[in-house]
């Protein structure tokens, strides 16, 4: 599959887009905070219909200002007009998930249906804000920046040097098995050369941060925000994961709610990396399902 880079205009900057191809009902994929629009690849690559996949403020490409976790779900509108996506399928992870559930309660009629991998606010609105406050909290921001070299500048003789270094650093961290490495383009996407002699990762930890910054209103990204929910969604979830809802919670709010689906599936945090074919599987039949509604078929389910 051949893919393009698209910047796309927004006040103060650009988000960056990846636009893989394809034909059909477009799927927009929105990673986790820390990573950028490559952490789809593996994915895009196998789903049999049009993909394209962000930069989030503050990561990889984008120039566009960083900006309150309530308030990005503007930025996935502003991507779904400026490419004329119809009605797309939003994959999400991790806290993404959050600004996507905003985003299908505050532009409905932009979405076709939304997935939750691994963040799916199922939760009540209490465990949602203990799970940004340990976000938030220091010593996670001191933790992320001596794992990853995020905002500390070390010195390589050149960037592919750097690169595999980083690479052995954190090989089987941050819940990926040892036999599943973080992709090389998704490290690459994030480097940064300071043109001293030395390279860190985007994005700052303050910039992570800031996707845990929520308003306490009715659209909090909890469980109670699905109350108002019309679009269809699917809610992926994977054991030993960073997801502050238990499956327990998963189940029980797709039992309230005809268009909320439960899926679990083995593995750890990031399938979209070590089971990339089982998400793609999921994204196919997710949009067969909004096609077959769209077109007077059988309701999803």
């Amino acid at each position: 599959m051949s893919s393009r880079e698209i910047a796309v205009p927004v006040p103060g900057g650009s988000l960056a887009a990846i636009d893989y191809g394809g034909t059909g009902r477009d799927v927009l994929f929105a990673h986790s905070p820390g990573f950028n629009a490559r952490q789809w690849d593996e994915v895009a690559e196998l789903v049999s219909t049009r993909c394209v996949s962000i930069d989030l403020p503050g990561h990889g490409h984008s120039t566009a200002p960083v900006i309150p976790g309530d308030e990005i779900w503007r930025y996935l509108v502003e991507v779904i007009d400026h490419l004329g996506l119809k009605q797309p399928l939003i994959v999400s992870h991790e806290m993404s998930g959050a600004v996507t559930l905003q985003a299908g309660r505050q532009a409905p009629e932009r979405i076709g249906g939304l997935m939750f991998i691994n963040g799916s606010c199922a939760c009540s609105r209490e465990a949602m804000v203990t799970a940004h406050a340990l976000w938030n909290g220091t010593e996670l921001r001191e933790l992320l920046k001596s794992r990853f070299s995020l905002e500390l500048p070390v010195p390589a003789p050149d960037a592919q040097t750097y690169l595999r270094d980083l690479a052995e650093k954190i090989s089987g961290d941050w819940w990926l098995p040892e036999d599943v490495p973080l992709p090389t383009p998704v490290l690459e996407r994030s480097m940064f050369d300071h043109h001293d002699g030395t390279y860190s990762l985007r994005p700052a930890t303050p910039d992570i941060s800031v996707f845990y910054s929520f308003e306490d209103t009715p659209l909090f990204p909890c469980a109670d925000a699905f109350d108002g929910l019309e679009l269809q969604a699917w809610l992926v979830a994977n054991e030993g994961t960073f997801e502050p809802s238990s499956w327990s919670d998963i189940e029980a709010l797709a039992l309230r709610h005809s268009n909320v689906h439960a899926r679990f599936l083995p593995g750890g945090h990031y399938p979209q990396h070590s089971t990339p074919h089982v998400i793609a599987r999921l994204v196919d039949e997710a949009v067969a399902e909004l096609d077959a509604a769209a077109t007077g078929g059988r309701a999803a389910g």
